[in-house]
């Protein structure tokens, strides 16, 4: 399991005594590849690989990304009663994508990378607020945007191309029109969102 961070990088918890630990003791050059789960057969569908080096999340930025990476994946509170578990990053060198037969690309990471922002650090009361305050409105845009019709919505996550919410037992990732470099600017893009879907 894994998650984006800001600036476009995967974030993944791993435990000391896990092969993939000692591996980038041994040797931080990775990779990770997404596929399509859509897709059956799966070499049939798109896929995109992460090239770089897999290096240890510092102790300054543990905090805001393990509360972020415990909304994604809450069951992995219960890793850190067991082994030493850390927080690494694929700080990606390349991008290799794989949009079906004959169709390959590569992409250096300065082209899909994102600028550091201050959003990471309203993150937390982005979500706080809009998830005590705002129900209607994600019942709402869920509805308008992905026929979502029951459930509970609670945002998740926000970055500054979009935000995530998790609805019964499925994410829906919901892109903003602008890119969102601070809090205000977000509000201005949900704003516009609930907007466009009472109408």
């Amino acid at each position: 399991p894994y998650m984006m961070d800001h600036q476009g990088r995967p974030v993944f918890l791993i435990s000391t005594i896990a092969e993939h630990t000692k591996n980038i003791m041994a040797n931080e050059k990775v990779c990770l590849t997404v596929m399509d789960e859509m897709i059956n057969p799966r070499l049939e569908g798109a896929r995109v690989s992460y090239m770089g080096q897999a290096q240890k999340v510092e102790s300054k930025e543990e905090d805001i990304l393990g509360k972020r990476y415990l909304r994604f994946f809450p069951e992995a509170q219960s890793y850190f009663k067991a082994h030493g578990f850390h927080y690494y990053r694929i700080n990606p060198k390349r991008i290799r994508y794989i949009e079906g037969f004959g169709k390959i690309y590569w992409i250096e990471a300065k082209e899909v990378l994102m600028p550091a922002t201050t959003l990471i650090e309203a993150e937390n009361g982005i979500i706080e607020h809009v998830n005590c305050d705002h129900q209607d409105t994600l019942v709402q845009i869920c509805k308008y945007y992905f026929k979502q019709k029951n459930g509970s919505p609670q945002m998740i996550a926000v970055d500054p191309e979009g935000f995530t919410v998790r609805m019964q037992l499925s994410d829906y990732y919901f892109p903003f029109q602008q890119e969102c470099k601070s809090a205000g600017q977000v509000r201005a893009e949900m704003v516009r969102m609930a907007k466009e879907s009472a109408g």
